[in-house]
């Protein structure tokens, strides 16, 4: 799908055309519709974070080995332990979502601390067949008002499809308050659908000012 497909889908959704055909390649220069495409994208984005804060958008994976970077503060009392800095080394990182030890018997749960930026994580034993796998979230691929109406946004359609909701809910706000509700309800039932719990949340301990 493209900016343009996004957002002729939202106007045609909102009724705003009529029987107007609309040019998914320029609608954004389309005066008609000026006021729907120049509020939609900073609308879209919010519906966006509300996706990222639900874990509904997109993973990915990354895995951390005995050759992987380490932090050292000048002041370490870890021992056994081992620092990283995830934005350093993974350069769309947005959130961790799980981390587990991946061997050759099979997974283990790993033991994870926050320290400030950075985790803290064993060392790995047999460390030549052992990887830390980490499940993370992408930064959000936001959409922006200057770009071209035929550029190709990165998550599938479905995900696209259930934010016309949350724009829809957020533009009828204040006309049709019955009408954005059932929408917002719409896309609240989407984020959910097979909730996904925090797997990370069972495993971290937040440390402060530990070392």
């Amino acid at each position: 799908m493209t900016k343009g497909e996004l957002l002729v889908s939202i106007i045609k959704s909102l009724g705003y055309n009529g029987e107007n055909r609309l040019n998914s390649e320029n609608i954004s220069e389309q005066d008609d519709y000026f006021e729907v495409t120049s509020n939609a994208c900073e609308i879209i984005n919010r519906g966006l974070t509300r996706l990222f804060d639900s874990n509904k958008l997109p993973k990915k994976s990354f895995y951390i080995t005995d050759l992987t970077e380490t932090v050292d503060t000048g002041n370490d009392n870890l021992r056994n332990k081992v620092r990283y800095d995830l934005n350093y080394l993974i350069t769309d990182f947005g959130k961790l979502n799980d981390i587990y030890i991946e061997t050759n018997n099979g997974n283990l749960n790993a033991s994870l601390l926050y320290e400030g930026d950075y985790i803290v994580l064993d060392k790995l034993r047999n460390s030549s067949n052992n990887r830390y796998v980490l499940i993370y979230t992408p930064k959000i691929s936001r959409i922006y008002e200057y770009m071209s109406d035929s550029t190709n946004l990165p998550y599938k359609d479905e995900i696209y499809e259930k934010l016309v909701y949350y724009v829809k809910a957020e533009m009828l706000e204040e006309t049709n308050t019955s009408l954005a509700l059932h929408y917002r309800n719409l896309f609240e039932e989407y984020i959910h659908d097979d909730d996904e719990a925090p797997e990370v949340a069972r495993k971290v301990k937040d440390v402060y000012n530990m070392f």
